[in-house]
């Protein structure tokens, strides 16, 4: 929630809640366009809609950008573990670790990693919610105040920001569904998707605001 209360402050949690809206009508719009290509990558699609040059040139910088997301999410998450749980390890170690686990994903299929994902969903599930009933008693609501301080204008600045990470990001998943079976749960499926993903971010945001100001 660091960025949001960067840009703003009090009403960092109304940001998160206008970047959750923003996510989900993108990934109704992703759902819709998965369906109405069922077969297809957003890659491939992309010279249907925009025409065969403009849709080579932007897959092209698509594919780029996963790249780079890939490689940015593998740092984080690397800076992380570094940081927080082993601080003597080289971080290339965690980043070795990381994609042999991304290279066994691949191996195995997607039903693997979405079967791995049920398994690990009650884990971190316990995870969130028992820190937050522990710091439920520090909890202070004029820490929220004062709200509105400079308008809507930092809020909808910082819910563009929230949809843009981590939301955005979720256009990835249209490289992969038209592995998927039965298209028609793709609109509850990204919309819940969403929804898990995004209430809990909500939650940390105002409590972080709510205890620490």
């Amino acid at each position: 929630p660091a960025f949001l209360a960067i840009v703003a402050k009090q009403d960092a949690w109304l940001s998160g809640i206008g970047g959750v809206a923003f996510g989900l009508l993108a990934v109704y719009i992703f759902a819709q366009l998965a369906i109405a290509y069922p077969q297809q990558t957003i890659v491939e699609y992309s010279s249907q809609l925009l025409g065969r040059v403009i849709g080579k040139i932007l897959a092209f910088f698509y594919l780029g950008f996963l790249y780079i997301l890939a490689g940015l999410l593998l740092e984080n998450m690397g800076f992380f573990i570094i940081s927080q749980i082993v601080p003597e390890t080289p971080i290339q170690a965690v980043y070795i670790f990381f994609m042999l686990v991304v290279l066994l994903a691949l191996y195995y299929g997607m039903e693997s990693v979405a079967r791995t994902a049920e398994l690990f969903f009650p884990i971190y599930f316990l995870i969130f919610v028992i820190p937050t009933l522990f710091i439920i008693p520090e909890i202070e609501l004029e820490n929220l105040k004062p709200m509105l301080e400079e308008g809507f204008k930092p809020i909808f600045h910082g819910s563009l920001l929230f949809f843009a990470f981590p939301f955005s990001e979720l256009s990835a998943l249209l490289m992969l569904t038209s592995q998927v079976g039965d298209k028609k749960k793709l609109v509850k499926a990204f919309l819940i998707g969403t929804l898990t993903g995004g209430v809990p971010l909500i939650i940390v945001i105002f409590l972080t605001l709510m205890v620490l100001g």
